[in-house]
């Protein structure tokens, strides 16, 4: 899954991070037990 946000958006860069956020916890992989990225890489993933 690609992890980009929109800076174009109405919705504020916090409220994206957000709803990403959950729909990565919610694909199958997440669900098996593999942990998130820590906070520092997804903040470079999404450039934020």
């Amino acid at each position: 899954m690609t992890i980009k946000l929109d800076n174009n958006s109405e919705k504020t860069l916090h409220i994206q991070t957000e709803e990403l956020s959950r729909k990565l916890i919610e694909l199958e992989e997440y669900k098996n037990g593999k942990l998130p990225s820590n906070d520092i890489l997804l903040s470079e993933q999404l450039n934020i």
